[in-house]
């Protein structure tokens, strides 16, 4: 990213504060919001600095905006989209002892600084954040904006809650933000939550205060919100991934697993139904229906997204079925960006996922992730120990060395399959069943070494007959086989 400062002279002093913002979602208001935050404030003017980060996409605004600025304050460019690293631009270069993070579209009250720094040191906080004022909206997207900030107002004032770092004003020492490494780019908007965690597990004192108010103007297309809403859920996953021992809230989503995995079990089910034994409709039909293409998460993700859309649209003029509608789009925009992730992820050029096999040779389902799973549903446990139930036809992708091995399923006593209704292939090879290998809830097999291949991780499918469920089941799931452990036998060599 290509960055330029505007020098300024060094004989000026330090201020109090360092407004800072970005030329981003201006709204028609951003030469409102800079003459709010300096010489409309009650604060004396020589005590604050505004710092201001553009990246050249309107040149005009820009220039406008350079002609509002005191000879103290500060125009960066940077040549970026991302917000978050814009906003980490400005307070990289910020003097002031204090640093307030806020937006192009919001304008404050004369006192709003005074009001802060009053109250921070009164209580000896290291920050606070601002109370926002209702204003008049004429678009019903800007109203369901402002119903949003209500909700998000019972976590911004209670004084117990760390989620106090909002962009729509929020005062924080700097030392304090220095501390904790300030805004990681990387994580674009989500990034406010991280800094928010780690000021609290450095023990920075956190509040709101009510008195200090500012105006901010909505966003009258719902389409900035939907954006905002995919872009966070996105980053919110990529954090947690990459920072697991920072307690932020929220869920791990679990990769999908690959199309190789598929591929493999549609296979298996193809050459199980091929070779299965006359007579036997029951498993036939549920082969053939695994080998039948089904929706993909990506499809269903998509699906919802826009049904809600179509209810939004289509809920009138009453404001809470409105928002209702509003809340679930939310939601569902939110559960597609996530989808779109893991199918870039799933069908990316990275090499796909495998569980190794741990030294003892055994290998505990309930402990596999589940995107080198395919056609197994997930974990449950029966009398203390954890299993998953399988399909007609499923797959795991594994990481052993190259060796004859017997291959054990243990199925814990929960159902005794009949003789050949379970199959077994290795890389799309079938495994013959060892002699005298079923009773005690285990099927045992046969694997030579001749099945490995060299690359891309060893892929077992295993096929069978659908277990019968009682009568009064309400289970709706095909349930295969309840899978403990696969175990991992050497066999010695001829």
């Amino acid at each position: 990213m290509l960055c330029s400062v505007t020098p300024m002279s060094a004989s000026m002093p330090e201020p109090l504060v360092s407004v800072v913002f970005t030329t981003s979602f201006p709204r028609g208001r951003i030469l409102e919001c800079i003459k709010s935050w300096g010489e409309g404030q009650t604060l004396p003017r020589e005590q604050i600095e505004i710092i201001i980060t553009g990246n050249g996409k309107d040149a005009l605004l820009e220039h406008r905006v350079k002609q509002e600025l005191g000879p103290a304050d500060r125009f960066l460019h940077l040549d970026t989209t991302n917000e978050a690293a814009m906003y980490a631009h400005s307070a990289k270069h910020a003097r002031g002892a204090w640093l307030f993070f806020t937006e192009a579209h919001v304008i404050a009250a004369p006192d709003t600084l005074e009001r802060l720094l009053a109250d921070v040191n009164a209580r000896n906080l290291d920050g606070s954040c601002v109370r926002t004022l209702p204003c008049e909206e004429t678009q019903w997207a800007q109203r369901i904006e402002a119903r949003m900030y209500e909700d998000d107002f019972k976590i911004l004032s209670d004084e117990n809650d760390w989620r106090k770092f909002t962009k729509r004003g929020f005062l924080l020492r700097r030392s304090a933000y220095e501390a904790v490494g300030g805004l990681d780019a990387r994580y674009h908007r989500y990034s406010v939550i991280p800094v928010g965690a780690r000021l609290r597990d450095q023990g920075s004192r956190l509040g709101h205060t009510p008195h200090a108010v500012v105006t901010h103007y909505n966003a009258e297309d719902l389409d900035e919100t939907f954006d905002y809403a995919r872009e966070y859920r996105r980053y919110e996953q990529l954090h947690l991934r990459d920072h697991p021992a920072v307690n932020v809230g929220g869920a791990l989503v679990t990769p999908h697993s690959d199309a190789s995995l598929r591929k493999a079990s549609r296979r298996a089910a193809w050459k199980s139904l091929r070779d299965r034994r006359a007579g036997n409709r029951t498993q036939a039909l549920a082969l053939m229906q695994s080998m039948l293409p089904s929706p993909s998460p990506l499809w269903r993700a998509r699906l919802r997204y826009w049904k809600s859309r179509v209810v939004l649209a289509l809920a009138g003029s009453d404001a809470e079925a409105q928002y209702a509608a509003f809340q679930r789009c939310w939601q569902y925009c939110g559960d597609l960006s996530l989808e779109e992730m893991l199918h870039e992820e799933t069908n990316g050029t990275a090499s796909p996922t495998s569980i190794s096999v741990p030294s003892d040779g055994v290998l505990r389902l309930g402990d596999v992730p589940r995107n080198t799973l395919e056609g197994f549903y997930d974990v449950e446990e029966w009398r203390g120990q954890r299993f998953r139930w399988c399909t007609v036809a499923a797959s795991v992708r594994l990481d052993i060395p190259r060796a004859e091995f017997a291959i054990s399923l243990h199925l814990g006593q929960l159902t005794h399959p009949q003789k050949d209704d379970v199959r077994l292939y290795w890389n799309g090879r079938p495994l013959k069943r060892l002699p005298s290998s079923t009773g005690h809830g285990r099927l045992a097999y046969r694997l030579k070494k001749g099945y490995f291949r060299d690359n891309g991780g060893q892929i077992l499918s295993i096929t069978c007959t659908p277990a019968q469920k009682q009568s009064d089941s309400k289970d709706s799931r095909v349930l295969g086989l309840p899978i403990f452990q696969i175990g991992f036998t050497k066999v010695p060599e001829p």
